[in-house]
């Protein structure tokens, strides 16, 4: 198990079908790249229906395990969904998702202030042990999360940990301390597989993160013209993404972006910007930007327009640190990761590899220039991505994986 915390012995389960200690040893086997995972499984009509537990925080990992929950249904598995915030809810909601309701006091518990502040998780375990899963898994961005995982375990329920990013955990990240507490940790690419190995966890298996399959899935079904009808682009004009994000330094990041974009315009009379906001925030700092400018060409994306789906009639994809990069690319868009030259030298594997530019003001010019000129292609890209570790179909793969463990 690596540096993962032991379930202590001697403690009542839940309830009577909650998994063995014996699964629990599956669970916990070592780690495992691509080709080493378990095959293909399927539970018998035969079979007691199983149930998943999902507890939600972010949009990173809601948006990841939503394709996860729709096969695991197929399997015959009922998912739970639990989500600790508001923004996660909505997303469920937005797609039609049952969910388990928020508690009342929602809007003045800790967690919802600050992603590392102890809270009142209370009212999850007590659903938890009301549904009585055979499996938890949980994103890896909160204490919350991590409260829930301890407790979980103390009650020998098998819980895995889905971290959603491809930027490998920084040294002081909750995910490092969430990573203790769960049985096995499910990394999206090989860079971050390699990086929690390297940090002593023996219990990692590389899962893939499913929201690209998503956004591939889309690329496939929909009709650009009819996404362009409803954002009211002209049929000559072609238009950059903008996927918005939050934290400490987004603002300064954006104003900059759309400031150098501006200048742009005057180069490009029929290219547009079109701006969508972060699941998690109202778009207030945007549509504000946005007014203040009052330039016809930079809007806002129409309510109701998923990032995804302007994604897949844009030219080019921008963003700060988003993983929309990873998952723009994986449809064949040029994507852009813009920063600032005080940002410091990030950098992620698609960057490394030639698949993404990193641009400053400095650069943004001959950046968007040669990303408007790029023509890769949809499959080329997908093939392209799986060689630098990046995992395709991993919405069945982590389902194969979840069927595999409550069967043995």
């Amino acid at each position: 198990m690596g540096t993962s915390d032991k379930s202590p012995p001697g403690r009542a389960s839940l309830k009577s079908r909650w998994l063995s200690l014996a699964i629990l040893a599956v669970l916990a086997a070592g780690s495992c790249r691509v080709g080493d995972g378990a095959p293909s499984a399927e539970l018998k009509s035969t079979d007691p229906i199983r149930r998943v537990s999902i507890v939600s925080y972010d949009a990173g990992e809601t948006l990841g395990l939503l394709p996860v929950a729709d096969r695991l249904a197929e399997a015959r598995i009922q998912v739970d969904w639990l989500p600790l915030t508001p923004w996660s809810r909505d997303l469920l909601k937005g797609e039609g998702v049952h969910h388990a309701a928020l508690p009342e006091a929602i809007e003045v518990m800790p967690h919802l202030e600050d992603r590392r502040l102890e809270s009142t998780v209370e009212p999850w375990i007590a659903r938890l042990h009301d549904t009585g899963p055979d499996l938890v898994i949980l994103g890896m961005v909160s204490e919350a999360q991590r409260q829930i995982a301890v407790a979980s375990r103390e009650a020998r329920l098998p819980v895995v940990g889905f971290y959603d990013s491809f930027d490998p955990p920084a040294p002081d990240s909750i995910a490092l301390i969430l990573a203790r507490a769960v049985d096995e940790i499910w990394a999206p690419s090989a860079a971050v597989f390699d990086a929690l190995e390297s940090r002593g966890f023996e219990n990692v298996w590389l899962s893939g993160q499913p929201s690209v399959e998503a956004w591939y899935r889309l690329a496939q079904e929909v009709e650009p013209a009819h996404i362009r009808a409803i954002q009211k682009i002209p049929e000559q004009s072609s238009y950059a993404l903008f996927a918005g994000q939050y934290g400490d330094g987004y603002e300064a990041v954006f104003r900059s972006f759309v400031d150098q974009f501006t200048k742009l315009l005057a180069d490009n009379p029929k290219l547009m910007l079109v701006i969508s906001h972060h699941p998690r925030t109202a778009g207030s700092l945007e549509r504000t930007v946005v007014d203040e400018l009052a330039e016809s060409r930079i809007m806002m994306a129409v309510a109701g327009l998923s990032t995804a789906e302007l994604a897949t009639s844009a030219a080019v994809v921008a963003t700060w640190r988003s993983t929309v990069g990873i998952q723009a690319a994986f449809i064949g868009k040029p994507v852009i990761y813009y920063g600032l030259e005080s940002d410091g030298s990030y950098s992620n594997e698609l960057i490394e590899s030639g698949a993404a530019q990193l641009t400053t003001p400095r650069t943004i010019r001959t950046a968007v220039s040669e990303a408007l000129e790029s023509t890769g292609t949809l499959e080329a890209s997908r093939r392209r991505l799986s060689q630098f570790g990046y995992v395709v179909d991993s919405d069945q793969r982590i389902a194969d994986r979840v069927v595999a463990m409550l069967t043995r």
